[in-house]
């Protein structure tokens, strides 16, 4: 089976597409996790750096820093309900702007 020249080159613009766009939405990911922890009366922001290229090294491309009032009286699982909301925000923004591109190149 072999593919056509505007297959490959829809193909590599999906991956570019799709890599610039899980790295700008970097800020809508931490600023999720702000606003979950701005809303959580235990929780105070201390610190937020919603995107600083240094850290992509490290694998990570922002942070919030958060300190809770009351720790031992802080859901188990509130910090895995966040990072399924901040990845699922970052997820469908992609995802929408995927549909966008493979419209405009007509691929379906």
């Amino acid at each position: 089976m072999t593919y056509d020249k505007r297959f490959w080159y829809t193909f590599l613009g999906f991956i570019i597409v799709l890599t610039v766009s899980q790295f700008a939405t970097i800020p809508l990911h931490e600023g999720v996790h702000w606003a979950l922890s701005t809303l959580d009366p235990n929780f105070t922001v201390t610190e937020v750096v919603l995107f600083n290229p240094n850290l992509l090294v490290d694998g990570y491309g922002g942070y919030v820093i958060a300190k809770s009032a009351y720790p031992e009286q802080t859901i188990f699982w509130i910090h895995l309900l966040q990072e399924i909301m901040a990845y699922g925000s970052q997820f469908l923004v992609t995802l929408i702007v995927l549909h966008i591109y493979l419209r405009k190149t007509n691929f379906y």
